[in-house]
């Protein structure tokens, strides 16, 4: 082969891999260099604040899981021959049309509520907050998980129903129709409650407390190190470092990292935007 060392053994007769394993551990190191480039912490952390606001996760995990369940409950069912629940053929279509039906309604009604609660409730307050609070929240996004999950099981339920009623996937989607309708009415009684301006306010100042403490973890007159006093590092202005990326806007500063290479320079970071500022190139 080009490019590789390829040769044979005169004694043995086998070929000398030395050449192709050399290459393999090369691209092997350039595929590394290349993930670790791009995975920086910016871009974990913007992934992991999408994947905590964005509302079609959970559904989505939760129709890979009826995915795995299903077959699973279908595969038990076989196996342990339970005949005690009575369910008819007719009376199990009826069931898994009625809980289709149901958790449908339910998934469209919760999407439209949320909806208009967030343009209803933007009128008195700013609606990122209300929107970021909707959709960051567990109980609303689980909820919506457990729809999904119901809707697609009794799918699935039905497309198997043939001449032979499965008792155990009967009851399952009978429990989840039941859970589901309860799950409904606190979602109500949740959102009424999540919604008003209280409690908007008393989770805006949670968060805000949670980032004081993440950013000042010392109490004031507590001393901040060991009594080191770094050296005098003349003008600031001639080691300034400036934006070379695309112009955004700061969210979060990754400390951790800062403060590791500030110790490792026996040095001070000054970051001089604030969180929330506009960061243009350059």
């Amino acid at each position: 082969m080009p490019g590789l060392n390829y040769t044979a053994d005169v004694n043995s007769g086998r070929p000398d891999v030395s050449g192709v394993t050399a290459a393999v551990r090369l691209q092997w190191r350039r595929l590394e260099s290349y993930v670790l480039s791009q995975l920086t912490w910016n871009r974990l952390y913007r992934a992991a604040s999408y994947i905590k606001s964005a509302l079609w996760i959970v559904p989505f995990v939760a129709i890979l899981l009826v995915l795995v369940v299903a077959p699973a409950l279908v595969r038990l069912d076989a196996w342990l021959g339970w005949r005690r629940a009575g369910f008819g053929v007719a009376g199990a279509q009826a069931l898994y049309q009625t809980v289709i039906t149901l958790t449908l309604s339910f998934v469209v009604f919760t999407f439209g509520s949320l909806l208009v609660a967030v343009q209803i409730a933007g009128g008195q307050l700013t609606p990122r907050i209300i929107a970021t609070t909707l959709l960051r929240d567990n109980v609303v996004r689980y909820t919506v998980g457990l729809f999904v999950f119901t809707l697609i099981f009794a799918v699935m339920a039905l497309d198997r129903l043939e001449n032979k009623v499965l008792e155990i996937v009967a009851l399952v989607v009978a429990l989840l129709a039941i859970v589901c309708i309860a799950a409904f009415l606190f979602l109500i009684d949740y959102a009424a409650r999540l919604l008003r301006p209280v409690t908007i306010v008393a989770r805006v100042a949670d968060d805000g407390l949670a980032v004081i403490n993440a950013l000042y973890p010392q109490r004031t007159g507590q001393a901040a190190g060991e009594g080191h006093t770094p050296a005098a590092f003349g003008d600031a202005r001639q080691r300034r470092m400036q934006h070379d990326g695309p112009s955004e806007i700061v969210v979060a500063v990754d400390l951790a990292t800062l403060v590791r290479e500030a110790r490792w320079a026996d040095g001070v970071i000054e970051f001089v935007p604030l969180v929330g500022d506009f960061l243009a190139t350059g």
